[in-house]
């Protein structure tokens, strides 16, 4: 499971619309599926920062720490 898979599932269990193209992320393109959903994701300050102090990784394995990091967080803000 990737990062960028990870994050799309939970904007869409948490109902989080996506977002247009900012270029906040530096590795995240204009053109890629993911790109709404992370958008929308750092937008609503679901991803903490410090996921992203050398880009977002999208396409990287995330490992277990990332997603109970990232699930909690969702959950406390939306719950």
């Amino acid at each position: 499971l990737t990062r960028a898979q990870f994050v799309t599932m939970l904007n869409r269990l948490f109902d989080v619309k996506s977002a247009p193209y900012t270029g906040s992320i530096g590795d995240i393109g204009e053109g890629a599926w993911y790109t709404p959903y992370v958008e929308a994701a750092y937008a609503a300050d679901l991803i903490p920062k410090e996921m992203i102090t050398d880009g977002f990784k999208p396409d990287s394995n995330i490992t277990r720490e990332e997603i109970a990091s990232l699930a909690v967080r969702d959950y406390e803000r939306f719950s």
